[in-house]
C-alpha cells in the first residue's frame, strides 16, 4: 500500500509541476529566437537579449498571437505592415504565417530594408548589459513603436538586462555606487547601487545649506553647471561621486542692487550667482519677467544699468523650437539682435541647444548659456507689460534750444549733424536733472540720443497715459487708443487722454494676453477696429451710445457686456408667444442676437416705453405684425442678409445691419 500511495503521490507532483505545451513552446520559441538573431542575422547576444525583451511584451513569445482586435500577428504584433509579413511568408515557402521561422525571415528582411535605420544601430551595439539595454529599448522605440513607448522602452530595456542577459549569455553584471558629496553642505544623501546596463534614479533626497537651496549634482566639485538634476536619470557604468551644486537663496522682499525706469518701464538689477530658471521664476514672483530688449533705448537702459557692477546678468531671452524669443512671447528682431552678439555667439543657433539662455555682458555683448550655469553675476527684472513696437512720443523741432549730446550714460550714441529745422520722433524718454534724454530719429534715418527741455516746441505724437498705462495716438479730432501696457483686469477708458476725447479703438489695442478681461468704453468712441480683441476680452458700453454702434458695426468683441436693464431670454427659446413681455418696464434692450427663435408673436414686446434697442437673431425668424408696437423709436440691430433685416425694411422702421 505504501508503495502504491508514493507512486500515485509521484504522479500527482510531476502532473502538477510540469509545464503546460504552451510553456514549453514558449520556453522552445525563447531559444529559437536567440539563435536565429544570434547565428542567422549576425548580432550579437546582447541584442538578441534586447529583442526577446520586446517579443516577450508584444506576444509573449507566441507566433499565433492576434492582438489589437484581430489587427496585429505574430511574435512583434506587426499591424499595419501585417498583410506584407503574410504575404512574404506565403512567397519564401512557409506554410503558415504562423511559422516562427518565417516571422523571423520577415522581421531580418526588414532590418535590411523598410526598418535599416534600425538594423544599422543594432549592429553597432556592443555585447555588454548596457548594449542589452539600448537594444532593447532602441528596437522597442524605433521599430515596434507602442503606445506611451519611452515608458515601455525603459522597462524592456531593463527586462533585457535582468531576465535575459543571464539566462542566455551567463555574463555577470557588474554593480557600482553612487556616492553624494554635500560640498560645503550637510546630511548627504545614501549612496546608491547601480547596475550595468540599467539607468538608476538620482536620488530625492537632499543635503542642507543655510542660505542656499539645491539645484542638482555636478560631476566636478566646482563646477558651475549642474549636470543632473534629483530623480533624473543616471547611466554612467563605474562607480562615481555626484557633488551638490548649490544656489544663493534670495527672499522675494529682497532689494535690488540698483534700478532704472523709461517709457513706462522699471528695471531692477539683482545680484548673486543663480541660474536663469531661478532668476526666471523669481522675476515672475516678483510680476514682472526677465528684462527682454527689442530696441536700441531699451538696450540702452539695460547696458547702463548692468555698467554699475561688474558681471554678466541674464536676461530673458530663451532658444526654443529652432528660434530666438524672448519671455514675453515676442521673436528676436534679427537685423536689431545680429550687432548685439558677441564673437562666436550665440552657440544655440549652430544646432547645440543644450545652451540657449541669454545673458548680457558689461560690455553690451550678448551670450548664450546653459539654463542651470552659475557663471553669471545676477539678473535683470523688468516691469511694464510688453508691446510688439515702441510708439512715438514726441515730435522735436530742432532750434538752438536743443542740445545734442551723449544720452544718460557716456556710452550712449549721440544724435549728431543735425540742422534747425529737422524733425526729431522721439520714441523713448529718460528722465534727468537739467534735462530729459530723449532717444529717437530722424526723416533722414539717423538715431540717437539728444538732452532736451521740455519747451513748447515739443508737440505730443500720443504715447503712454501714466494714469491709465492706455498707448494712444492723435486721431482726427481726437486720438485713438493703440496699446495698453498695464495689468487692470477691469479697465474704464476715459473720455479723454491728455485733453483729446477717446473716439477710436484701432487695431491689436488689446489684443495681447495680458490685456483686460472687460474694457468699457465712454459714450464718445465711433470707430472700433475688428480685431481690436483678439485676446478675447469684452466691452462694456452703454446700450443705444456711439461705442455700442461702434462695437455692432466693427464686430469686435468676443462678447458685448449690456447694461442690466437688457432682457436676454434663453438661448434655447424658439418662440415667444402673443403679449408675452407687454408692458414691461425699465428695459432699454432686448438681446435675441444669440437665441434660435424662430417666431416673434403679435404683441410680444408691446408698450414698452423704455425700449430703445432690439437685437435680432441670426436664424430665420417669422415677426408677426405689432410684436414691438410701441411709441419709443426704437432701433433693431439685424445680420446682413438675414429675414430680419428684411423684415426690418418692410416695415420701415430704423435698423442698423451689422456684418
Amino acid at each position: 500500500m505504501k508503495r502504491i500511495l508514493a507512486c500515485f503521490l509521484l504522479l500527482v507532483l510531476a502532473a502538477g509541476f510540469a509545464p503546460t505545451r504552451a510553456e514549453v513552446d514558449r520556453e522552445a520559441n525563447k531559444q529559437i529566437i536567440f539563435d536565429y538573431i544570434t547565428k542567422e542575422l549576425n548580432l550579437t547576444p546582447a541584442v538578441a537579449c534586447g529583442i526577446l525583451a520586446n517579443v516577450r511584451a508584444e506576444s509573449n513569445f507566441d507566433p499565433a498571437a492576434v492582438g489589437d482586435g484581430g489587427d496585429a500577428y505574430g511574435i512583434c504584433q506587426w499591424n499595419s505592415r501585417r498583410d506584407t509579413m503574410v504575404k512574404f511568408c506565403e512567397d519564401n515557402g512557409y506554410e503558415t504565417w504562423r511559422n516562427i521561422y518565417g516571422q523571423l525571415a520577415y522581421l531580418g528582411y526588414e532590418l535590411e530594408t523598410y526598418k535599416k535605420s534600425v538594423g544599422d544601430y543594432l549592429k553597432k551595439i556592443p555585447n555588454t548589459p548596457q548594449g542589452a539595454y539600448d537594444a532593447a529599448y532602441h528596437f522597442c522605440y524605433y521599430y515596434e513603436i507602442p503606445a506611451n513607448r519611452t515608458t515601455k522602452s525603459k522597462q524592456r530595456g531593463t527586462n533585457a538586462v535582468n531576465l535575459y542577459w543571464r539566462d542566455f549569455y551567463g555574463g555577470e553584471i557588474e554593480t557600482y555606487t553612487i556616492t553624494y558629496d554635500a560640498n560645503g553642505g550637510k546630511n548627504p544623501p545614501k549612496s546608491q547601487t547601480k547596475t550595468e546596463g540599467i539607468p538608476t534614479l538620482v536620488t530625492l533626497d537632499k543635503p542642507t545649506l543655510e542660505g542656499y537651496s539645491l539645484v542638482g549634482w555636478s560631476l566636478n566639485k566646482d563646477a558651475s553647471t549642474l549636470d543632473y538634476k534629483e530623480y533624473e536619470e543616471f547611466c554612467i557604468n563605474k562607480d562615481t561621486t555626484l557633488y551638490a551644486v548649490w544656489e544663493r537663496v534670495i527672499e522675494d522682499e529682497t532689494p535690488p542692487s540698483a534700478s532704472l525706469s523709461s517709457n513706462g518701464h522699471t528695471y531692477e538689477l539683482y545680484t548673486g550667482s543663480f541660474t536663469w530658471t531661478f532668476a526666471n521664476e523669481f522675476a515672475e514672483k516678483k510680476g514682472g519677467y526677465l528684462a527682454t530688449i527689442e530696441t536700441q533705448a531699451e538696450y540702452d537702459v539695460v547696458k547702463n544699468l548692468i555698467s554699475t557692477f561688474s558681471g554678466d546678468c541674464w536676461l530673458g531671452g530663451k532658444f526654443e523650437s529652432g528660434n530666438w524669443q524672448w519671455v514675453t512671447g515676442e521673436a528676436f528682431r534679427d537685423d536689431f539682435a545680429s550687432s548685439k552678439w558677441a564673437k562666436g555667439e550665440p552657440f544655440a543657433v549652430y544646432g547645440k541647444t543644450e545652451r540657449g539662455k541669454l545673458a548680457q555682458t558689461q560690455d553690451g555683448k550678448w551670450i548664450d548659456l546653459h539654463y542651470s550655469s552659475f557663471s553669471t553675476e545676477g539678473f535683470i527684472v523688468e516691469y511694464g507689460n510688453k508691446t510688439h513696437e515702441t510708439f512715438p512720443m514726441y515730435e522735436i523741432t530742432v532750434s538752438s534750444s536743443l542740445r545734442l549730446r551723449e544720452g544718460p550714460g557716456t556710452s550712449y550714441d549721440t544724435l549728431s549733424n543735425i540742422y534747425n529745422g529737422e524733425i526729431i520722433t522721439i520714441l523713448d524718454t529718460v528722465p534727468g536733472k537739467s534735462y530729459d534724454w530723449g532717444w529717437g530719429y530722424t526723416a533722414g534715418g539717423k538715431i540717437g540720443w539728444c538732452a532736451m527741455k521740455m519747451p513748447d516746441y515739443m508737440i505730443s505724437v500720443g504715447g503712454i497715459d501714466e494714469e491709465t498705462a492706455l498707448v494712444y495716438i492723435p486721431y482726427e479730432e481726437g486720438c485713438a487708443i493703440i496699446g495698453y501696457q498695464g495689468n487692470e483686469k477691469l479697465l474704464i477708458v476715459p473720455k479723454t487722454l491728455q485733453s483729446l476725447p477717446v473716439i477710436a479703438i484701432q487695431d491689436g489695442a488689446f489684443a495681447s494676453q495680458s490685456a483686460p478681461d472687460t474694457v468699457t468704453l465712454p459714450e464718445g468712441v465711433w470707430e472700433i477696429a475688428p480685431d481690436s480683441m483678439k485676446a478675447g476680452g469684452r466691452y462694456l458700453v452703454p446700450v443705444a451710445s456711439d461705442a455700442h454702434l461702434a462695437v455692432l458695426k466693427a464686430n469686435a468683441a468676443h462678447d458685448i457686456i449690456l447694461p442690466q436693464k437688457t432682457l436676454r431670454p434663453p438661448n434655447a427659446l424658439s418662440q415667444i408667444e402673443a403679449d408675452a413681455f407687454e408692458g414691461a418696464e425699465n428695459i432699454e434692450c432686448v438681446d435675441l442676437s444669440k437665441t434660435n427663435v424662430t417666431l416673434i408673436s403679435t404683441g410680444a414686446f408691446s408698450d414698452m416705453d423704455s425700449l430703445l434697442y432690439v437685437l435680432l437673431p441670426e436664424t430665420d425668424v417669422e415677426i408677426e405684425f405689432g410684436a414691438f408696437e410701441s411709441g419709443n423709436d426704437t432701433i433693431f440691430i439685424v445680420k446682413k442678409g438675414s429675414s430680419a433685416e428684411k423684415w426690418a425694411m418692410n416695415m420701415s422702421v430704423d435698423y442698423l445691419s451689422v456684418p
